[in-house]
């Protein structure tokens, strides 16, 4: 259930009232038991996930593994889905047979806040230190706020690497 509040509310003014609201919204529908805050989630790109410790151990689950050892190392790190291998599986086994160790995965990591201490100081699993960046996917559906072109991505725009007079850069 979603609801609407006034211009300038947030949902922890809404949360305070939460037995109020919850009382008041069973008397319409019983199944409403709870409510929460909006809880975004990010996703992230993590490096050099090792083939030989992941690769095979469950078809089409490979990296639940990796979640688990993720969950319990890191204190108050949810992963909410699966770890995917960045591209298909074919291009997984690509590299393994071209003598590459690892690659990366991505994911979604529950709370915004998190994930700006993840993307600052990584993760651990198993007593390895991995990095992580921003998950950011390319395409024709992505505007470039910088050359003002659809499909690539702010960050690997090449107009934003060409050099402006200090009145132009503001």
């Amino acid at each position: 259930m979603s609801t609407i509040i006034t211009k300038g509310a947030t949902a922890n003014i809404l949360i305070r009232y939460r037995e109020i609201i919850i009382t008041a919204a069973s008397k319409v529908d019983t199944g409403i038991v709870d409510i929460k805050t909006n809880e975004l989630w990010e996703r992230v790109k993590m490096h050099h996930i090792n083939f030989n410790r992941y690769v095979g151990k469950k078809p089409g689950g490979e990296l639940e593994e990796l979640r688990h050892e993720l969950q319990a190392e890191n204190k108050g790190v949810v992963l909410p889905l699966t770890i995917n291998w960045i591209g298909e599986r074919k291009d997984v086994q690509k590299k393994m047979a071209a003598g590459k160790k690892a690659s990366m995965g991505v994911f979604a990591l529950k709370g915004s806040e998190m994930a700006k201490n993840i993307l600052k100081g990584g993760l651990r699993a198993v007593g390895v230190k991995y990095d992580a960046e921003r998950f950011m996917t390319a395409g024709l559906h992505f505007f470039c706020g910088v050359c003002s072109r659809w499909g690539p991505v702010d960050a690997k725009c090449g107009a934003a690497k060409m050099l402006t007079c200090m009145s132009c850069a503001g």
